[in-house]
């Protein structure tokens, strides 16, 4: 078993032209973590370790800029990794959360597919044509190392990822946890979470943009990305928290110039966003949704927003010559 990070990778099938620049925004809120009925198990109640299975999306999704209609786990990587072309051996990269998962009754001496497996991986798309959503849970997820360590998985795990067809929207659904040593489990005391456009299992790099979070679980920060290396994200995550990533579709922009594409955070935020870019911005103007232009004070790319009323609006601003514009809500 190859142990590194955990992550949920997917079918590489089909790299587009670079006339258009993909980017994500990032917010995060709290809904009610609902468990998946009439879904279909990919565990089939054994105990597991290494998966290899192909999945269906039912409808074609673009992470980056990269379709794909299929997600594959397999053995190669995580337990719970959706994973690589075989040819090219590269994929974009989903990460929910950063551990080396595992059936909880797993037999360490006699390996996986023994009856009596209580951590379940299942799927479902739902929805009407056009709109469908691809759906897969991780319920009562044990980490690898408790087991190793401990002889017993005591920590477990339950969340969703949810694609969204049409809008390529992704997001994280973490339900209930016990985790009690993080650092165990990943090497840090917090995890690893975002959305990447290229891992390469040849070289062990991440290439091209991502956009992951880092701060407290509480209120984390999205950064646009090109490094090699991920952020951590520090703290539990609470149950019932949703971490969305809204995928941007710019045309006329080059693939490799997507740092010009900002994310604001926080988002919802009540008295401050700060909007993340490797430069300040001279001016940036608030519109609410009737079109009205509000004037907000602007410092080191963090804007104040204490004195607008609660709602949606949205920020614009100039950068690089690119006039971008963000949606974000006041609380």
């Amino acid at each position: 078993m190859k142990k590194t990070i955990l992550i949920i990778l997917v079918y590489w099938t089909t790299m587009l032209s670079g006339v258009k620049a993909q980017s994500y925004t990032f917010s995060t809120n709290s809904k009610t973590y609902t468990p998946l009925s009439s879904d279909v198990s990919i565990t089939k109640g054994l105990t597991w370790d290494d998966l290899e299975i192909e999945i269906p999306l039912g409808f074609n999704f673009m992470i980056y800029n990269t379709r794909l209609n299929k997600l594959n786990i397999t053995g190669y990587f995580y337990g719970a990794g959706l994973t690589r072309d075989t040819v090219t051996d590269r994929a974009p990269l989903l990460m929910p959360f950063l551990g080396d998962f595992v059936d909880r009754k797993l037999d360490l001496l006699n390996g996986e597919g023994l009856t009596g497996g209580v951590s379940n991986i299942s799927y479902k798309t739902e929805g009407a044509l056009g709109s469908r959503i691809f759906k897969i849970q991780y319920s009562n997820i044990g980490f690898y190392e408790d087991l190793d360590n401990d002889g017993i998985c005591q920590d477990s795990l339950n969340f969703q990822v949810w694609l969204y067809e049409g809008s390529n929207n992704v997001e994280y659904r973490y339900g209930t946890s016990q985790l009690s040593n993080l650092i165990e489990y990943s090497g840090y005391n917090g995890i690893a979470v975002g959305v990447f456009s290229e891992y390469d299992y040849n070289t062990d790099m991440f290439n091209g943009n991502s956009i992951v979070l880092t701060g407290r679980t509480n209120n984390p920060i999205a950064v646009n990305s090109m490094a090699d290396t991920f952020a951590i994200l520090y703290g539990k995550i609470t149950a019932n928290t949703v971490f969305k990533f809204e995928y941007i579709n710019r045309v006329g922009i080059d693939v490799t110039e997507n740092l010009k594409i900002a994310t604001i955070s926080p988002n919802p935020a009540s008295a401050q966003i700060q909007i993340m870019l490797p430069e300040n911005i001279s001016q940036a103007i608030v519109i609410d949704l009737s079109g009205k232009e509000i004037s907000v004070k602007l410092n080191n790319n963090t804007l104040d927003i204490s004195s607008l009323a609660i709602g949606n609006y949205f920020i614009r601003y100039t950068y690089q010559n690119e006039i971008i514009s963000q949606k974000f809500t006041k609380i």
